[in-house]
């Protein structure tokens, strides 16, 4: 594009004025998990969060949550899970214990999402 300017590393805008968010050992732009964007705010790639995509989701980007919830992901995130029922944890990786009746055995209730610990409380008149 005649007349176009190509911004330095670590710069964009339609001027080359605007600074990209940078963190890390080299201070790699979005730390090397994301793109800059023209109003220099990142575009995290998946797994990752935060104003610099400096957050990885837990459970690894490849696999957030182990599976079992939704990361909170993206510039605006926090990289924290939202554990889907039945699991638990920080990293949604602990289940509540399940069987053909359900989960607790179908005569309680689990202690699922991100502050719970994949434990049951059994209803009254159980036990186990």
């Amino acid at each position: 594009n005649p007349g176009a300017c190509q911004c330095d590393w670590g710069w964009t805008g339609a001027d080359c004025s605007v600074r990209c968010p940078t963190r890390g050992p080299e201070g790699a732009v979005c730390t090397g998990h994301g793109q800059c964007r023209e109003d220099g705010t990142c575009t995290c790639i998946f797994g990752f969060a935060g104003v610099a995509c400096a957050t990885e989701c837990p459970g690894g980007h490849d696999w957030p949550c182990h599976g079992h919830g939704m990361c909170n992901m993206g510039r605006t995130g926090s990289g924290t899970c939202l554990c889907s029922v039945g699991y638990a944890g920080l990293d949604c990786k602990v289940g509540c214990p399940d069987s053909s009746w359900g989960r607790c055995g179908g005569h309680g209730v689990c202690h699922d999402g991100p502050t719970g610990n994949g434990s049951c409380t059994c209803t009254a008149g159980y036990a186990g």
